[in-house]
C-alpha cells in the first residue's frame, strides 16, 4: 500500500506540471475536500488520455473519501476494482507498444532525406528551444500563483460568529475571501489578506449576524488571487448570480454552517 500511495503521488505531479492551478498542492490528511484536485486527475487519465468510456466495467474512479482514506487508514482495503485502477494510474499510460507500432505503420525513414527538409525541421527545433527557454525564464522571474486552499475552517464544519479564515498559497502577495450565505442569497467580499512569506495568510471574520436567526445557516467560503473585477471590501451584494468571480487562481469550496455566537477557539 505504501508503494501505491507512492505511485499516486509521483503521477499527479506530472499533472501539478502540467498544469498547477487546476492540480495543485494539497496536504495527504482525512480532510476529503483536499482529494478533489486527485480525484479529477484521475478522470482526466482515464476518461481524455487513455478514452475509457465512464461506463467501462473494469474502471472505477474512486471518490474523495475513498481516496481520504486510501492515504490515512493503513487498515483500509479498498475493492479490487478500485484498486486496480489506483495501481493502473500509479504506472501511468503504457505507451511503448502504441510508439512501435507507429513505427512499424509508417515503414523505414528514407536513406537520403532532402537537405531543405533536414534544414527545416533544424530551425524549427531552434525556434522551438528558443521559445521554451524564453518561457522557463519568465517563469522563473514571475512564477504563477499556486497552491492556493483553505485550511480553516475544515470542510462541512459548524464554527462561531467571530471566525478565523486561514490558508496557504504560492507566489502570490495577497488573497481575497468570497463569503456566500446560502441561505439569505447574498455576499461579501473581504479586503485584501497579505501572505506571509511561508505562504500562509489568516484572517478574522465575523460570520452572520448576532441575530438567533443566523445560527444553522448554510455559508460557502472561497479564496481568490487577483480577482479580474475591483470589489469594494465590505460591501453585502444582495443577489448571487450563481457565478463565482473570475480571477488568475481560486481555490476551493469550503461549505460552513454558522453555530452560537461564543467563539469556540
Amino acid at each position: 500500500m505504501k508503494n501505491l500511495r507512492e505511485g499516486i503521488r509521483a503521477r499527479y505531479r506530472t499533472y501539478q506540471q502540467r498544469d498547477p492551478d487546476r492540480y495543485p498542492n494539497f496536504e495527504f490528511n482525512t480532510n476529503r475536500a483536499n482529494y478533489e484536485p486527485l480525484r479529477e486527475s484521475f478522470e482526466e487519465e482515464f476518461y481524455r488520455v487513455r478514452g475509457y468510456d465512464a461506463k467501462t466495467p473494469t474502471i472505477a474512479i474512486p471518490s474523495t473519501s475513498t481516496l481520504a482514506q486510501l492515504f490515512t487508514d493503513d487498515s483500509y482495503v479498498p475493492s479490487r476494482k478500485i484498486l486496480n485502477t489506483c495501481e493502473s494510474y500509479a504506472e501511468g499510460p503504457v505507451q511503448a507498444d502504441n510508439i512501435v507500432e507507429a513505427v512499424h505503420q509508417a515503414g523505414p525513414l528514407p536513406s537520403n532525406p532532402k537537405p531543405a527538409i533536414n534544414q527545416w525541421l533544424l530551425a524549427a527545433i531552434g525556434t522551438v528551444a528558443l521559445v521554451s527557454l524564453c518561457i522557463m525564464g519568465w517563469r522563473a522571474v514571475y512564477p504563477k500563483p499556486s497552491g492556493l486552499v483553505i485550511t480553516r475552517p475544515i470542510h462541512r464544519s459548524i464554527i462561531p460568529r467571530e471566525n478565523v479564515i486561514e490558508g496557504r498559497v504560492f507566489n502570490a502577495k495577497t488573497v481575497r475571501i468570497v463569503l456566500l450565505s446560502v441561505s439569505f442569497d447574498r455576499y461579501w467580499i473581504t479586503e485584501p489578506i497579505q501572505v506571509n512569506d511561508n505562504g500562509v495568510w489568516q484572517i478574522e471574520e465575523i460570520i452572520g449576524s448576532h441575530l438567533k436567526t443566523d445560527i444553522g445557516q448554510t455559508y460557502q467560503l472561497r479564496a481568490f488571487v487577483n480577482l479580474k473585477e475591483e470589489f469594494p471590501p465590505g460591501e453585502v451584494y444582495p443577489s448571487w448570480s450563481g457565478t463565482w468571480p473570475e480571477a488568475e487562481l481560486a481555490s476551493n469550496v469550503i461549505d460552513i454552517v454558522r453555530g452560537p455566537a461564543v467563539r469556540q477557539y
